[in-house]
C-alpha cells in the first residue's frame, strides 16, 4: 500500500486500558476498561506458525492506522488492546505515521 487516506477508516474499532488490582495471591489481576471508540483502517500484514511448548500455533501480523490525537498516544501502553469484530489485538508497536501528527499507525497480532 502506498498512501494512508482519512477516507480509508471505516472499520469500528474500540482501545481498552488495563487497571490491574491486587489479588489474594499478591500477584495482579488485569481489567481492562473501555478507553477508546474510533474508526480505523486494518490489514493483513503477514501469517506464520509458532510452535511453543510443543504446540503449533498461527500467528496474524496486522497493521492498523487511528486518527492521532495527543491523549491517545499519552495513553497507549504495550497492554492496551485493540478490538475490532469482537477480535482482540495486542500492541506490539506504535508510531505516527511518516513521523506527522495526523494517523497513527500499529503493529498487531491476534490474541487467540
Amino acid at each position: 500500500m502506498a498512501v494512508v487516506t482519512g477516507s480509508m477508516f471505516k472499520e469500528p474499532c474500540r482501545l481498552e486500558n488495563p487497571t490491574k488490582e491486587a489479588d489474594d495471591a499478591g500477584g495482579h489481576a488485569a481489567v481492562y476498561e473501555h478507553f477508546l471508540t474510533t474508526r480505523g483502517y486494518f490489514q493483513k500484514k503477514m501469517g506464520f506458525n509458532s510452535t511453543e511448548e510443543g504446540y503449533n500455533q498461527i500467528v496474524n501480523e496486522y497493521r492498523a492506522y487511528i486518527w492521532w490525537r495527543n491523549d491517545i498516544e499519552a495513553n497507549i501502553t504495550k497492554d492496551t488492546r485493540f478490538i475490532r469484530d469482537n477480535r482482540e489485538y495486542s500492541i506490539i508497536t506504535w508510531n505516527r505515521y511518516k513521523e506527522n501528527r495526523m494517523f497513527l499507525e500499529f503493529t498487531l497480532i491476534e490474541i487467540l
